[in-house]
């Protein structure tokens, strides 16, 4: 017999006996025989090892809703540490949308204003260069120093012209970089 068996048999029999369930024999009544007493201990060894086996199966089934519990535990952390990195990661994409978005306008405004300074550059060279052929043919007996000034301020202006135009492309080239990788973010967001 075990020490839990003996326990419940320890705290069974004397409950029964205050409660009234069984009761001591009166005097004028011969004590039990020997076969009913053994047979009585053996009910009561049958339902303290009925009551083992039932605290042990519960206590195993217990154990492992216990373990299911802390493992369904273990996957709600795990999904809520996705959802925030997933969250983390959506925000820096967005931010980095907003980021090349800003950068695009910037060089979009950027490159208007270049382009209205190459017309601008433009129109001034080929009035220079009107006011040069003009002026060649007068200064053909004119002084050939003036001459050579003039000749140099149109080259100044048309290597300033032809740095614009390679500035222009280069910003070109740089918005449409801007673009691309604007519409691969945009492409990771969805």
């Amino acid at each position: 017999m075990t020490m839990r068996a003996l326990c419940v048999l320890c705290v069974v029999v004397p409950w029964a006996f205050l409660n009234g369930v069984v009761q001591a024999a009166p005097a004028s009544q011969k004590p039990a025989e020997e076969d009913d007493v053994n047979v009585l201990m053996y009910g009561v060894l049958q339902f303290g090892d009925a009551m083992r086996h039932t605290f042990q199966s519960t206590e195993a089934k217990l154990a492992r809703l216990l373990a299911a519990v802390h493992k369904t535990e273990g996957l709600v952390r795990q999904v809520d540490q996705q959802t925030l990195e997933a969250k983390e990661a959506e925000i820096q994409i967005k931010e980095g949308i907003n980021h090349l978005q800003a950068q695009t306008a910037d060089l979009k405004s950027t490159t208007e204003e270049t382009k209205s300074k190459v017309q601008s550059v433009q129109q001034e060279d080929l009035e220079m260069k009107t006011k040069l052929k003009a002026l060649e043919s007068t200064l053909k007996t004119a002084d050939p120093d003036s001459f050579k000034l003039l000749k140099a301020t149109v080259e100044r202006n048309s290597r300033l012209l032809s740095d614009l135009l390679d500035w222009t492309q280069h910003q070109k080239k740089t918005m449409q970089i801007q673009k691309q990788q604007l519409r691969d973010l945009q492409k990771q967001e969805s």
